[in-house]
């Protein structure tokens, strides 16, 4: 997986000359003028989503490796190139108009946070009319804002909010809520968990903020200690949310610590130590899933990378299943000529995706519905690791 990270926009390909790049062995020999699908890939090599950047990358190396060992799509190779964001959303437009302009990609994937995402969307994708998936982001106006060329792969915070709140209520039986997040990348997903509680009549007894990459949270917390709440709503991501569960304990507060996806990592819990044990958060994705397609691909990631997958990885390998299923429903004229016509016909083959069966779940995008999956897990840190207190629904 390390080495991934040092291909800093780096093309994971088999092009249309007789070449391996990037370890991607195949049997398949490709015509030298054979025309190549081009997929564009935005991702987090270095940076606070490294981890989920880097998960995907392996899984697009994988896919990607298999599609073309196994003639390309409708005969054509596919060729996949990474530009590296650092986790930075000016980086993350830049990467994505290098694709998109120069690369003359067909269609864009992943960036690593919400804020990423929505930048690409408004000032590349949507302008440009380019078929869009991400991956990750929870954000819920990245579907809200009549986007015609965005696919989202990742829970929206609207449909983690309210089984996070049901288990944390009726289960946990907490009462009183407060909350801090990331105000830079996260405030339409604290808004969202906010509009939620309030739903179930419960109004927060505090309220704090913080950006990406701030280390001490001791004035925001010691303000929400005053109003000792039984739970902490924590937005933002994996090590900023360790950092507030470690002060969190060392300021002697007993909230129960509730998040949403974006902690719902192993480096949550690393860095957090015994402060992230009883942490609450939503996800789509879990390893222990006894479902056969899930099994077989956690089984083939591990012998292939020799980690567990995340949910990152997960989403992206059923983003590239359907993509490349999408693909193979269209006709492509593969020229410079006809780009503008396969983009489209590449964004319309993707909403007449119902019901694949992937492995973070049945995944349907619509003419107007762009979120792929509906249904949210609750889990919970027990003994050092994620659990699945609440089945999906």
């Amino acid at each position: 997986m390390k080495n991934i990270g040092k291909h800093l926009g780096t093309t994971i390909c088999l092009s249309a000359v007789l070449l391996v790049c990037l370890g991607l062995g195949a049997s398949h020999v490709w015509a030298e003028d054979k025309a190549t699908v081009k997929i564009g890939i935005v991702y987090s090599s270095s940076g606070s989503q490294a981890h989920s950047g880097l998960q995907e990358a392996n899984v697009i190396k994988m896919l990607v490796d298999e599609v073309n060992a196994a003639g390309g799509v409708n005969g054509h190779p596919v060729r996949a190139i990474l530009e590296n964001d650092d986790t930075q959303t000016e980086k993350s437009v830049n990467a994505a108009k290098k694709l998109v302009f120069s690369n003359k990609v067909h269609v864009l994937m992943g960036a690593n946070t919400s804020s990423a995402i929505k930048a690409i969307q408004q000032q590349v994708t949507e302008v440009q009319k380019v078929p869009y998936i991400s991956m990750v982001g929870s954000d819920p106006a990245l579907t809200k804002l009549g986007q015609q060329w965005y696919f989202r792969n990742s829970l929206s915070a609207d449909y983690q909010t309210g089984s996070i709140i049901d288990y944390a209520m009726n289960v946990q039986k907490l009462k009183t809520f407060a909350m801090i997040f990331d105000a830079a990348s996260a405030s339409d997903q604290a808004k969202a968990f906010e509009e939620g509680l309030k739903k179930a009549g419960i109004t927060l007894v505090a309220k704090g903020q913080f950006k990406t990459g701030d280390t001490s949270f001791n004035s925001q917390l010691l303000k929400i200690k005053q109003a000792n709440p039984d739970a902490l709503v924590t937005i933002g991501v994996a090590p900023e949310a360790a950092g507030i569960a470690k002060q969190v304990r060392d300021l002697g507060m007993n909230a129960r610590i509730i998040g949403l996806v974006a902690i719902v990592y192993d480096e949550y819990i690393t860095l957090g130590g015994s402060a992230a044990e009883g942490t609450i958060a939503a996800s789509a994705f879990r390893v222990d899933n006894p479902d056969p397609n899930v099994q077989a691909f956690v089984k083939k990631y591990k012998s292939k990378f020799n980690e567990s997958p995340d949910h990152a990885a997960a989403q992206t390998y059923d983003a590239l299943q359907v993509l490349f299923k999408a693909l193979r429903d269209v006709k492509l004229g593969l020229t410079d000529d006809a780009l503008v016509e396969d983009r489209k016909q590449i964004r319309d083959a993707l909403t007449r995706i119902n019901d694949y069966n992937g492995v973070v779940g049945h995944l349907s995008y619509g003419p107007k519905d762009r979120d792929a999956y509906h249904k949210t897990l609750v889990v919970e840190v027990k003994g050092g690791k994620w659990t699945v207190v609440k089945s999906a629904k």
